[in-house]
This record gives structure tokens, C-alpha cells and sequence, in this order.
């Protein structure tokens, strides 16, 4: 099931980097695996209440005992739409004497890859990433998109304050 949702990510254009493609997949094959088991079972006459009631409470013991896995699994779903974790960018990942720096090469679910300078391949849980700091150091291409939409973002507001300017009022005030 996650190869299908993986080529129609693929295909369609909707997740271009294969990392994310990879999470997305995942987490849609998850959700519809299981849709698809509690709506079978429930077509078959099998009451499913308590098989939901059972899950929830196995659900809430397994998350005590793995938060850790849990929390990089929620962070990587979070992080699917960073831009500057995509494949190929070159990141720092938190601040001072804790920095860890490199090119992504893959993230799944659990951790981010990195390529170190020595080529040695750094694992990052994605739950660090998310709550440190990231700077993208290959920005450069962004920044000149910023730049050119702030000039676009600034003519359209002295266009906007021209135009305002020179029109008449009719000498009521409000």
C-alpha cells in the first residue's frame, strides 16, 4: 500500500522530495490500512467497539513506553513540509557547542540523515530537530526569491499609497 501512495505522490507532482514522499506514504497507507481492517470487520458483523476500546488503551501503554519513538514519529509528520530539509540542503541543526551540521541525504519517520564533512552519516531524531534551531546554508537561490518579491511587495504598496494619495475627498470626515 505505501508503494501505491509513494508512485501517486510520485506521479502526481504533490511531495517532490523522496523523503517526504517516504513519511507521506507511510502515514496515508496507515491510516487507510486501517480504515479498511475496521470497516471490513464491521461488514462481517464483528462489533468493533471493543476492539477500539482495547486499542486505546494498548495504544495509550504503548505510547508510555516508547514517547521517544512517538514523539519522532508526530515531529516527522511536522516536519514533512519543511523546506530546507529537503534532500541535497545543507543544514545546522541546533545552537553552540550542540551543533550538528551537514547535507540531508534521506529522513523517514524516526531521524534525519546527514552527510558530515568527513562523509560519516549522522542520524538525528527528527523530535531534536524540530524543536532546535535549523539553519539552511545553501539558501541562496531563496534569498534572491525573497528579495525580488519584497521589491514586487514594495511597488504594489507605493502604487497602492499614489493612488490613494491623489484622490479627491469630498470634505466629510467620518
Amino acid at each position: 500500500m505505501k508503494r501505491v501512495f509513494n508512485s501517486f505522490y510520485e506521479r502526481t507532482g504533490i511531495i517532490k522530495d523522496a523523503g517526504q514522499r517516504n513519511v507521506a506514504s507511510r502515514v496515508s497507507a496507515l491510516l487507510v490500512e486501517g480504515t479498511i481492517l475496521f470497516s471490513v470487520m464491521g461488514t462481517l458483523g464483528v462489533d468493533t467497539s471493543p476492539l477500539i476500546a482495547a486499542a486505546g488503551v494498548t495504544g495509550a501503554t504503548i505510547g508510555f513506553a516508547s514517547k521517544d519513538f512517538g514523539a519522532n514519529f508526530v515531529a516527522g509528520i511536522a516536519l514533512s513540509g519543511h523546506e530546507s530539509l529537503r534532500i541535497g540542503n545543507e543544514v545546522s541543526i541546533g545552537v553552540g557547542t550542540s551543533v550538528v551540521r551537514g547535507t540531508v541525504v534521506d529522513w523517514d519517520t524516526r531521524y534525519l540523515y546527514l552527510k558530515g564533512k568527513e562523509h560519516d552519516l549522522l542520524s538525528v531524531p527528527n523530535n531534536l530537530v524540530l524543536t532546535s534551531v535549523v539553519t539552511h546554508h545553501n539558501a541562496k537561490e531563496r534569498e534572491a526569491k525573497w528579495t525580488k518579491n519584497e521589491r514586487e511587495w514594495k511597488a504594489t504598496v507605493e502604487a497602492y499609497e499614489k493612488q490613494t494619495a491623489n484622490k479627491p475627498t469630498d470634505g466629510k470626515s467620518g
